[in-house]
């Protein structure tokens, strides 16, 4: 109970407490002695008000966070700039399955994605894009492999997202993205993978 409502109280018992012999002070009544005890104590409790915050201070702790956000993300670019630029072997996972009539147009390179290092492959293939996703899902299918498959049809341009990851060991991942316009006989084909992230970081 508020400190002020109990001392509210108190004065209204004072007031419409029975009269009695002048000699006999109001004060020394034990109800009305423990009621203002309460109140003396839920007073020190409270103890004083708290200074309101201000937008200012608000406002500086908010560029506080953003200036250290930004300094987080420019240390994990230049780390992904760092192993842009390392030299040393570019090739996908070995167990990649074999893309069928597949004619490679760009070798295994390294670009850099939203927030990783990809090594991305680039090719064709006379299969449509749901024939390469099936012949990549059988090629896995012995294997501790997981995999998610996402198709897409637009005014008959087809196109599929294959996902692999595998479940044991190091984890790598293999995308394969396939798609090919209405009335057109080849499928272009990018085969990607992560390489893994600086620091030893993981999705």
């Amino acid at each position: 109970m508020n400190a002020k409502y109990l001392v509210f109280i108190f004065f209204l018992g004072l007031c419409c407490a029975p009269l009695v012999p002048a000699q006999d002070d109001a004060l020394k009544d034990p109800d009305l002695q423990q009621m203002l005890k309460q109140a003396q104590e839920l007073q020190k409790e409270s103890g004083p008000a708290k200074t309101p915050v201000k937008m200012s201070d608000l406002q500086k702790q908010a560029a506080a966070i953003q200036a250290e956000q930004k300094q987080e993300e420019e240390k994990e670019k230049a780390a992904l700039q760092k192993q842009l630029a390392a030299p040393g072997p570019v090739s996908l996972p070995a167990w990649t399955p074999a893309t069928p009539q597949f004619h490679q147009t760009s070798s295994p390179a390294k670009k850099m994605g939203d927030d990783d290092v990809k090594v991305v492959m680039s090719g064709t293939s006379t299969l449509t894009p749901d024939e390469l996703g099936k012949a990549w899902i059988a090629a896995i299918a012995a294997k501790e492999i997981n995999h998610v498959l996402n198709t897409n049809t637009t005014n008959g341009d087809k196109s599929i997202t294959l996902f692999l990851d595998t479940r044991e060991g190091p984890r790598e991942k293999v995308e394969m993205h396939a798609s090919r316009p209405v009335g057109a006989r080849i499928t272009e084909v990018e085969i990607s993978s992560p390489l893994p992230k600086p620091g030893g970081e993981s999705d």
